[in-house]
């Protein structure tokens, strides 16, 4: 779901007041879509499956797996000739910015996780470009509440991502709530 539609459901609301919030979002804003021209022209001949995620693999192998594949290639040339985002790297800043204003308001402490890049062998390099851009510009907004961790680096966690180049094995999952939990820990002792 893009940052701009978390705001709108967030801002119609009534949230409850919370110890803590963790915020990591922004992946879908910076990959690279489907031409959304091109899905709506086949939605409005009555093919209601064509949605961006039709053009993606399943983490996990599988019969779903098999079955998308063909597609999911369709996506990887379409994605290398035609750039479409749902937002400029300033628009999810902006959009970023306005969640941590609506979040502050229901919650004490903050912890902001990075965005994570992608296998650019198989996505292009775009969605990391982006990744580090906009991973930067939060960095130098919210220093304080921005998790810093070996753990979170691209070269740590490349060698988890599952079968579609873009989500991670249960192992990295698991990694990654034990450093969740030890910087909860940390921020409300």
């Amino acid at each position: 779901m893009p940052i701009k539609k978390i705001n709108q459901a967030l801002k119609n609301l009534t949230l409850n007041y919370y110890d803590l919030c963790i915020i990591q979002i922004g992946n879908p804003d910076i990959h690279p879509r489907m031409p959304i021209n091109i899905l709506k022209y086949f939605r409005k001949k009555g093919l209601a499956m064509f949605r961006d995620s039709l053009f993606s693999v399943p983490p996990i192998f599988g019969i779903k797996y098999l079955l998308r594949f063909p597609f999911f290639v369709i996506r990887l040339i379409f994605i290398r000739l035609h750039q479409e985002f749902y937002a400029t790297n300033n628009e999810i800043i902006y959009e970023f910015q306005e969640l941590i204003r609506i979040i502050k308001r229901s919650s004490s402490e903050l912890i902001i996780m990075p965005l994570f890049e992608v296998n650019s062998i198989i996505y292009g390099k775009i969605h990391n470009i982006r990744a580090m851009e906009i991973n930067k510009k939060i960095l130098d907004l919210y220093k304080n509440i921005v998790l810093n961790s070996p753990l979170l680096e691209s070269k740590t966690y490349r060698n988890y991502y599952n079968w579609d180049w873009f989500h991670f094995r249960q192992q990295y999952h698991n990694m990654l709530s034990e450093l969740l939990v030890q910087a909860i820990k940390a921020k409300l002792s």
